[in-house]
């Protein structure tokens, strides 16, 4: 049965209007010589992204991905899903396909967590909990405060210990913080299906 999905009638003028902000945004953005840039990790001009890449993303990346998220949902809920995840992980990866195990690594590790949590006995569970969220939190200190604590190591005791310069992954804080938030739920018995 095709999914329907009722999608508001907006008036004309304020599609129009809509429409004549994205045209400005674009022109303004590919037509500045000196564009902001967001740098990437390797910090070169070659793969920083430049404001070119907002016109790129309003009008190739979030069409394709609306349109094949609703194609797809005419035939499997489950096919739609994974197309919005296999986007996102297009998305994340585009900054720097580099952090892309990462992602998934841990994506893999809290699932197979919120698995253990599901299926252990009341003492286990808790112990499981404590485990997973104090993995995700030292990788998240890790990325965020590393050079932070060896920087202040250095200052007070006077030494000089080399500074990791490490690179912040994208959205690190958001997605470890949402998946400590699905192991809570799994923990509280909130979570009931794992697909």
């Amino acid at each position: 049965m095709p999914l329907a999905i009722a999608l508001p009638r907006f008036p004309q003028p304020m599609i129009e209007i809509v429409l004549d902000m994205l045209w400005y945004l674009c022109r303004k953005y590919s037509q500045a010589n000196d564009s902001i840039m967001i740098i990437s990790p390797n910090s070169s001009p070659d793969n920083s992204l430049r404001n070119s890449d907002f016109v790129t993303f309003i009008f190739f990346y979030l069409p394709v991905t609306i349109a094949g998220f609703f194609w797809l949902s005419r035939y499997s809920y489950t096919l739609s899903a994974g197309w919005l995840a296999f986007a996102s992980i297009v998305f994340y990866g585009y900054w720097d396909y580099h952090y892309i195990p990462l992602l998934l690594s841990s994506i893999c590790f809290n699932f197979w967590m919120g698995l253990k949590i599901a299926i252990s006995d009341k003492p286990f569970r808790k112990l499981w909990l404590i485990f997973a969220i104090t993995s995700n939190l030292l990788l998240l200190g890790y990325f965020k405060y590393a050079d932070f604590f060896i920087s202040t190591i250095n200052y007070i005791s006077n030494t000089n210990i080399e500074v990791l310069s490490v690179i912040l992954p994208i959205g690190i804080s958001f997605y470890t913080f949402t998946q400590i938030a699905f192991l809570v739920d799994t923990y509280e018995g909130k979570v009931k299906e794992y697909n």
